[in-house]
């Protein structure tokens, strides 16, 4: 006897999506503002959009270095966010018909490999890490190029740490 499984496309319910890109920051200080740079990867899960609707999940983990102005600091930030968002199509023409949405979550940033800037911008010590547990509320653009790629921008911010983050990202959707 032989039992045969079959799962159609339109079955599946959630699709995976893998992706990387570039982050950029600006990080408020009672010093001063500072400007970060960096990468991050992300796994998306979206559900199947219904009537030009749809939720994604999105899950991601990346890197920045910062600079600060004098006073601030020069440091590294590890963060992890896990966000929700719920998008709906904006059919600008009949061949770009972005996703866009509205979501939020939560996001951990670790800063490492701290130093103390004076205020001619030089390195005069180091300080102790920091860890911050943050809320999340952002926005997305999702431009889908075909099937399985899209480029998709992110801009996010992030209390009470405040600190903000632009996030392009070119994202290959696997089912």
């Amino acid at each position: 006897m032989a039992v045969f499984l079959s799962i159609s496309p339109m079955a599946v319910a959630w699709q995976l999506a893998l992706g990387g890109g570039l982050t950029g920051g600006v990080l408020a200080e009672p010093s001063g503002t500072t400007n970060a740079a960096g990468w991050q990867f992300l796994a998306q899960w979206t559900r199947r959009p219904r009537v030009a609707r749809r939720v994604l999940i999105d899950l991601s983990v990346g890197q920045w270095a910062s600079v600060g102005s004098g006073g601030g600091f020069l440091e590294r930030s590890r963060v992890v966010s896990a966000l929700l968002f719920f998008e709906g199509r904006l059919p600008l023409t009949y061949a770009l018909r972005p996703w866009w949405g509205l979501g939020g979550g939560l996001t951990e940033a670790r800063y490492d490999l701290r130093m103390r800037l004076n205020g001619q911008g030089y390195a005069v010590g180091y300080a102790p890490s920091v860890t911050h547990n943050d809320w999340t509320v952002a926005g997305t653009v999702s431009l889908p190029l075909d099937r399985s790629w899209s480029l998709a921008l992110t801009a996010a911010t992030n209390g009470p740490s405040r600190f903000s983050t632009v996030t392009l990202t070119l994202v290959w959707r696997l089912l």
